[in-house]
């Protein structure tokens, strides 16, 4: 997964709220993925996981950067209603990515000139 290159604007990884879809977690119970709209590189990947581990709110949210997903455990009874909140949470994780992505690769950036 190649990395973002200059000149570029922003990072602009977001939720396809619409995605959404039951996942199966095998023994785990029953969760839900939701698909990444937008570029993922190696720097946003890098920064998702920085920031997943260091939050223990976030350390549900599971990225596959292969399939662009997202995906968690809830309980079986959660409804898609009940998970909102959820999302709107995984979403600011998401938004907190890009601005630390973008940060970096400007800092890389005026590292090389």
């Amino acid at each position: 997964m190649p990395e973002a290159t200059f000149p570029f604007t922003a990072y602009d990884v977001s939720l396809d709220r619409d995605s959404l879809q039951t996942w199966d977690l095998g023994g785990d119970g029953m969760g839900y993925a939701v698909q990444l709209a937008g570029s993922l590189d190696e720097r946003w990947a890098r920064c998702y996981h920085l920031i997943r581990i260091g939050s223990p709110s976030h350390t549900r949210f599971h990225l596959d950067t292969e399939k662009k997903i997202v995906w968690f455990a809830c309980r079986a009874e959660d409804s898609v209603s009940k998970i909102q909140p959820v999302l709107d949470a995984l979403a600011a994780l998401v938004q907190s990515v890009n601005e630390a992505a973008e940060s970096q690769a400007w800092d890389e950036w005026g590292e090389r000139r």
